[in-house]
């Protein structure tokens, strides 16, 4: 990736979708869903720009999204309420119907939108989950490695 900094002009983590729907950048390394969001504001702005998402032939590790509790909290009896709604089929398929992103609830497949089931960007094919990889936990000295790269890489040197 070094050889293509040079023509990189903004490495920025804030305001992707936006960016995607106005056209104002051409590429991002980002979540299918916030891809999505943008497809569907450029298409709504009926502004030109169109939107796709690749997943790499060489494969990119899967997305999980996870609820948790922390152990002092203070009214944890709420947390479980809110937790169980959100696992509630009919507001889980509202949910991914509204945001575009997948979840893992089963009952709530036949309650999603055609569109969104059928979207392999939300929900990829079999053949491409095939190549997805599980989130690894990296060692201290794997991180600092990584922080070390990510930093020459944004700094271009």
């Amino acid at each position: 990736m070094i050889l293509i900094r040079p023509s990189i002009r903004n490495i920025d983590s804030n305001g992707e979708i936006e960016a995607l729907a106005n056209g104002d950048i051409c590429l991002t390394l980002g979540y299918n869903g916030d891809v999505v969001q943008a497809r569907k504001r450029a298409a709504e702005a009926k502004n030109g720009v169109q939107i796709a998402y690749v997943i790499p032939d060489g494969g990119s590790t899967y997305w999980i999204d996870t609820l948790a509790i922390p152990r002092d909290a203070p009214h944890p009896e709420n947390a479980y309420r809110l937790i169980n709604y959100l696992l509630d089929a009919k507001v889980m398929a509202h949910i991914s119907n509204a945001i575009g992103f997948a979840n893992g609830n089963a009952a709530s497949t036949p309650l999603l939108d055609a569109a969104v089931l059928s979207d392999p960007v939300i929900y990829p094919a079999a053949d491409t989950q095939q190549r997805l990889l599980p989130p690894w936990e990296v060692t201290p000295e794997q991180s600092r490695a990584i922080t070390r790269l990510w930093q020459k890489f944004k700094t271009g040197q």
